[in-house]
């Protein structure tokens, strides 16, 4: 089975998205930096009351900010780090990776070839499979990942017809997992 279909530099920024979501250093961060610039936030609010014990303009516009800190930072968080992603992954920067790719399934491997690289592995050897809401992301190591855009497809059902393809491939090289109890 072949697959024909372009890649663009939005591609590979719902990749890096994805794998920043599945690393612990992405998940872990931004609560971490939330928890510390809103306590830092609140701190700025509760120490000059605890000096000056006054509840002025100047304790109301602190706390006003501090809650605008506590509840803002995700969605600034999120702003933020995709404005610094689409910096470094652009068209221009994704220009020798984005575009024509070629995806062949057989059997015994799967293979994506660009314009400049091209990735083949047994399906014993692939990482993993991802289904996101926009791509299928095939993982040929936990960072080296061929982005399947679902745009690609004529429609959901050939989306999901070649989904259902790959995980019967790549699940059917997986070792079965036994259960405590069960017999062999």
């Amino acid at each position: 089975m072949e697959v024909r279909y372009e890649t663009t530099d939005k591609d590979f920024l719902a990749l890096l998205d994805r794998v920043l979501e599945g690393s612990v250093l992405g998940r872990r961060f931004s609560r971490f930096a939330w928890l510390a610039i809103s306590a830092l936030a609140w701190l700025s609010v509760l120490l000059p009351y605890l000096k000056f014990r006054e509840l002025g303009f100047g304790f109301w516009t602190r706390a006003v900010f501090a809650l605008a800190i506590t509840i803002g930072f995700p969605q600034f968080y999120s702003a933020y780090s995709t404005g610094c992603f689409t910096g470094i992954i652009n068209a221009r920067t994704a220009e020798r990776l984005a575009g024509p790719t070629v995806l062949t399934v057989e059997d015994g491997f799967v293979q994506v070839a660009t314009q400049t690289t091209t990735a083949r592995a047994a399906w014993r050897d692939v990482h993993r499979l991802v289904p996101t809401d926009t791509h299928l992301l095939l993982f040929f190591t936990p960072l080296v990942a061929a982005p399947i855009p679902r745009r690609a497809f004529a429609d959901d059902a050939a989306f999901h017809t070649l989904h259902s393809r790959l995980e019967s491939l790549w699940s059917s090289t997986r070792p079965a997992v036994q259960r405590p109890g069960s017999t062999a």
